[in-house]
This record gives C-alpha cells, structure tokens and sequence, in this order.
C-alpha cells in the first residue's frame, strides 16, 4: 500500500465497496486534467458506503465531522470528504491515500504535493467537486427546495440593481436561489467567503467577473455557469474562461 498522507487514518485501506462504486459510477474516460472537471454527488446514493468513506478521512477531516451535532449532518460530512478525495484520486489516476489535502487561510481545500486546484461544496443531500489544473475555481449547490426561504434574503443576495429586476411570484424565488449559488461560487474562487457581501456585486449567468476587487490574493477573471445535473439541486461553477468543463453526476 502506498504511503498514507500525513493524518489519514491507517486503516484506509479497507475502502474496496466505495471504491468499485466509485470506478462504477466515473464516466470520464479521456484524460480530465486538461480544463475543468465538475462532479455532483447525490449523497443518499452513497449511504451504504458510509463506513468506507470514514476510512478514507483525515484526521482533520474527522475532527470537523465530529464538531456536527446531528448524525445525519455527521454521515454526510463523511461522504463528501471520501467523495472528493476518490474525485481528486480518478483524475490523476492515482490511490485516494496519495491525496493530501489541507486548508488554506481562508477555509479553502488545497492540495498538498501536486499542482491544482480544487473547491467543494456541501448542502443537505448533495454534495459538489471542481478541479482545475491551472487556476482556481468554485463550486456551489444547493437543494432547490430552498428557494421557498429565499424572499427574505432577498436583500442580502441581490444587488440593488437585481433586485430590481427580479420577477414576480414562485420564479423570483428561483431566481434568488440560482443568484446565491453563482455568488458564493464566485467568492469561493476568489478566496474570500462571506467577507465581500453578496449585495455589493453582479453575477449574471455566463458573464465574466474579476476576483480581484473582492479581495483574492491572487486575481483572476471567472465565468459564472449554472449547470443542470440534477432536478433538485442548483449546481453553480466559477472558472477561467477558455477552459472546457467536464461535467459529470457521481
């Protein structure tokens, strides 16, 4: 067995039924390092896998789970750090036990050894994976059944100029919903979190933005995409523009 990155759990190695899902359910057979690779997992799909994916986990990691005081929020922790270790692992075609991962300054998932970049998200029954090779991105998703609590923020998602905009009834919900996802993708690229509040910027659909005037240490300009790979999430991407996107539901 290859040497364990520091921390992980030395009994990582008996993972092989989430494995062999895993292999299973990857459907990128050209080389995926090229570009940007987008992956959504539909976490109650991999619940019988929940004892593999807590070998898999770092010892940070299983600190982080373990401050989670409700077990269902605990069980799907675990499954989104398995599933992006096996995500990272299928695109260098390398051992999920050879990926290290660590967190930046600012909470942010990076790799240790190997160039790349990489952002997840996890939202109640689903988790998100973006990679990139060659500038950073991030990725949201959110449950669609959160738009129903989405008027009231309104004020706190939109841009007054959006605000304006947004129409009337059901479909203005929607459209906060899918507005919040594209933005805190777009902060997660640039490395800042909440500390540039949503309300201060635009975030059209397909349009580029620059990380820089949020605050990214290192700037860069992203293009906002939403992408439909499930009918009850909101899947949204920030990455370079010019890249292609591999996009895949696990």
């Amino acid at each position: 067995m290859s040497a364990l990155p520091r921390g992980m759990c030395a009994s990582s190695a008996t993972t092989d039924g989430l494995q062999e899902a895993f292999d299973g359910a990857w459907r990128l057979p050209h080389a995926a390092g090229s570009g940007v690779v987008l992956a959504l997992a539909d976490l109650a799909d991999w619940r019988p896998y929940r004892n593999d994916a807590g070998r898999l986990l770092s010892e940070a990691e299983r600190a982080r789970v373990e401050r989670k005081r409700r077990s269902i929020d605990q069980e799907e922790l675990t499954l989104t750090y398995a599933l992006h270790r096996l995500f990272l692992a299928a695109i260098w075609n390398a051992s999920p036990h050879d990926v290290a991962l660590a967190r930046d300054g600012a909470g942010r998932p990076c790799l240790q050894g190997r160039e790349g970049f990489t952002s997840l998200s996890h939202a109640p029954g689903a988790a998100a994976f973006a990679f990139s090779a060659s500038a950073a991105v991030g990725v949201d998703v959110e449950p669609r059944a959160r738009a129903s609590v989405m008027d009231e923020l309104a004020s706190q998602v939109a841009h007054p100029a959006e605000h304006a905009a947004l129409p009337c009834g059901t479909v203005r919900n929607e459209e906060l919903l899918a507005l919040w996802v594209r933005k805190e993708a777009f902060l997660k690229a640039a490395g800042v979190g909440l500390a540039c509040e949503m309300n201060t910027f635009r975030a059209p659909a397909g349009e580029v933005l620059d990380t820089g005037w949020a605050g990214a240490a290192v700037p860069q300009p992203v293009r906002l995409s939403a992408w439909d790979l499930h009918p009850h999430f909101h899947v949204a991407l920030a990455s370079a523009p010019g890249l292609p996107v591999h996009a895949l539901r696990l």
